[in-house]
């Protein structure tokens, strides 16, 4: 089939940057009609970036955009949809109690005389709930009764069919798409590509980019490394060009060895066959005092599902979970606090902070007990309180005009600083920390990673995933990968590889 010379999109020389930070530098990118174009890059490479420039939800400090022939020098999220531009994120933008027929044409609803046909629009949704990609959908009403699976496609459907979009994003679409639900994924864009639309397809999993891609751009640092067809692309090849050839991939264990303190023989944390149906299944981990154990994976691994068993935001349905070899099984984190595990959520600004409150009455919200005047009486000593604040703030450098400065006035790096001093305040026998560099610039990441393995390490041990491989690898004493909800690798500090163990969390198990 010819195809199509319309709907391409070219990025001139863009560049993206931030106080401190060169987010994009010069990137040259064409994606043609009729092409799926994989994009793909660690985190931090800068795809994120990309696609906001593209979508018009970030406009680039240098370099001009194309769109069959006609530049701009930036986009509106306005001018971008005009441009018939659609992104479909990893998270579905719906709103539940909308019905599937105001799901499909908010807010373009269909009117007569300025008012609402909703008559028009029930016809109209018949026929295409009768469509491959919405089968499943049919019969239901409101969006609260589908899947985040089938809230996803939807979206595609009404991008494509509604919106008419013809420079289509998939940014990590598939992510949260059951098998069934990516295969008829898959085969709808295959046929939108073939009408001649520009297909980006964004995704951490490699096996995808060569299932279903025609080209792949490899993103890393903000840089723009190749832009290669996948017909003769293997999965080693392609990790290369990811990882590149750094030699911060292998780490000299014997260097790293003389600063480590020395691991105790105590195990503080064990679980034996931990499974939860649908999100992971015979976890077998123990965790010495004073271990640093990395969780790698990509997203739907099952890491973050694991943590909340852990800690008690979810259950677990077998198995068993100790903690200084006794049993136990939580019901809430701050009974997992209670029980010796304290646990830093990856979204901070939501679950680890109260933005309203100030410095210090964040730091000390995890130990208010520990500062009563008296035992089991609910009055605080104020000098008690300052003084383990300003102890905290002093040992993690956190820049703060005073102990009672909002916390919402801080910077992402100092916000995550109080995060990491509340837990701190507790001393637990294990931390638990869901991606604690996340969103922070390479100063306060280095100086997390810091306090994470010089004072969070000293009396505790500690399980940690993070946004990127190189964090993981600097830190811990050893990396497990989980795939599918199961760990099929296990990699010691002086066996640290991050391309094998890139390769692993894709499912290339190395012998």
């Amino acid at each position: 089939m010819k195809v199509k010379e319309n709907n391409s999109l070219e990025l001139k020389n863009i560049s993206k940057l931030y106080p401190g930070t060169i987010a994009l530098r010069n990137i040259n990118l064409s994606i043609s009609g009729g092409y799926i174009h994989g994009i793909i890059g660690k985190n931090g490479a800068g795809k994120s970036t990309l696609i906001n420039i593209i979508s018009g939800l970030t406009y680039p400090s240098e370099g001009l955009i194309s769109i069959n022939g006609k530049e701009y020098p930036r986009l509106s999220r306005i001018l971008s949809k005009k441009e018939n531009i659609a992104v479909i994120t990893q998270e579905p933008q719906l709103v539940p109690e909308h019905t599937i027929v105001e799901a499909l044409f908010s807010p373009n609803y269909i009117q007569k005389n300025g008012i609402i046909n909703w008559k028009k629009m029930k016809e109209k949704s018949v026929s295409m709930l009768n469509s491959p990609l919405l089968k499943k959908i049919k019969g239901k009403r409101a969006i609260r009764d589908l899947t985040i699976s089938e809230q996803q496609l939807l979206l595609v459907f009404k991008a494509i069919n509604l919106e008419g979009a013809n420079i289509i994003i998939l940014d990590e679409t598939t992510a949260s798409l059951t098998q069934d639900d990516q295969n008829l994924l898959y085969e709808f864009i295959i046929n939108q590509k073939n009408m001649g639309k520009s297909i980006i397809f964004i995704t951490h999993r490699m096996q995808e980019i060569l299932d279903i891609c025609d080209k792949v751009s490899v993103l890393r640092d903000g840089e723009l490394i190749n832009t290669i067809s996948t017909k003769n692309l293997n999965m080693g090849e392609l990790s290369s060009y990811i990882i590149g050839d750094s030699k911060l991939a292998e780490i000299d264990s014997t260097d790293r060895k003389k600063t480590k303190k020395k691991i105790s023989d105590e195990t503080v944390l064990q679980l034996k066959d931990l499974s939860k149906m649908g999100d992971f299944m015979n976890i077998n981990l123990e965790i010495k005092r004073g271990e640093i154990v990395g969780l790698a994976g990509l997203r739907g691994s099952g890491r973050t599902e694991l943590f909340n068993s852990i800690i008690g935001i979810n259950n677990f349905d077998t198995g068993v979970l100790k903690v200084k070899n006794v049993e136990k099984k939580f019901k809430s984190p701050s009974e997992a606090l209670a029980g010796g595990i304290a646990y830093l959520p990856e979204e901070r600004d939501r679950e680890g902070i109260v933005n309203e409150l100030g410095v210090m009455d964040n730091l000390v919200l995890s130990c208010l007990k520990k500062l009563c005047v008296f035992k089991n009486v609910g009055i605080i000593k104020d000098s008690k309180k300052r003084d383990l604040a300003k102890n905290l703030i002093k040992k993690l450098s956190i820049k703060t005009i005073s102990l009672d400065q909002k916390v919402k006035d801080l910077s992402g790096g100092n916000k995550q600083k109080v995060v990491v001093g509340k837990i701190l305040s507790v001393m637990p026998d294990i931390f638990i920390l869901d991606e604690p560099t996340k969103g922070i610039d390479i100063e306060a990441k280095n100086s997390i990673l810091n306090i994470i393995e010089k004072d969070l390490s000293r009396e505790a041990g500690i399980l940690i995933t993070s946004p990127g491989l190189g964090d993981l690898i600097k830190i811990c004493d050893r990396i497990i990968v989980l795939l599918n909800g199961e760990i099929v690798e296990e990699v010691e500090s002086n066996k640290f590889n991050e391309n094998k163990i890139y390769l692993a969390m894709q499912g290339k198990i190395n012998s």
